[in-house]
């Protein structure tokens, strides 16, 4: 490692990256150089590099699906979230909810359910006014809830349902003498 290199392009001093075909083992752009060098060549060839990605998608579909199912797999929440996102965009509506606010979200909630707050059932993304009602998919309008109080609440705002006590009493075996169990 040489430590007083400058970049040739913008005279910094680096950091530079790896490259082990030459001498002394790093790129001869710094990493800042570099990264707008490549944005730069894709930008002027980009129509080319999706029509040789389509191509080698067409010739040999499989490796694609293969990894792009096991990228699924590993990171759920991260797909569920870009589904969440296509979803309200389709509905022309906001979306900006992100991976790090939905965990943001969940904490601030102690990982329970926003309406029957248990804490043993899987959580899912519930937005308080739906997104087929105009409801964003923000950090505003989601929060966390089990899938029973999620589908029950359907596309309701959760202000009609707040005066409804059937949510601690919908997850019990024998519900409390008198509450219901649906929302008409």
């Amino acid at each position: 490692m040489i430590p007083n290199k400058t970049c040739p392009r913008c005279g910094g001093e680096g950091p530079f990256g790896s490259n082990k075909s030459r001498k002394d083992g790093q790129d001869h752009l710094c990493k800042a150089c570099r990264n707008a060098s490549s944005r730069g060549w894709y930008g002027a060839n980009s129509e080319h590099v999706r029509a040789e990605n389509l191509s080698q998608y067409r010739e040999n579909p499989e490796p694609h699906r293969l990894r792009s199912r096991q990228w699924n797999r590993t990171h759920r929440e991260a797909r569920r979230i870009i589904d969440q996102r296509h979803r309200a965009l389709k509905a022309s509506t906001e979306s900006t909810l992100t991976v790090s606010e939905w965990f943001e979200t969940l904490s601030t909630f102690g990982h329970a359910c926003a309406y029957c707050l248990r804490t043993d059932l899987p959580l899912t993304q519930d937005h308080v006014i739906a997104v087929s009602r105009g409801g964003g998919h923000t950090t505003e309008n989601i929060v966390p809830s089990c899938r029973p109080c999620n589908s029950r609440k359907k596309d309701k705002p959760v202000w009609v349902m707040a005066g409804q006590n059937s949510f601690s009493s919908y997850h019990s075996r024998k519900p409390a003498r008198g509450a219901r169990r649906c929302f008409a």
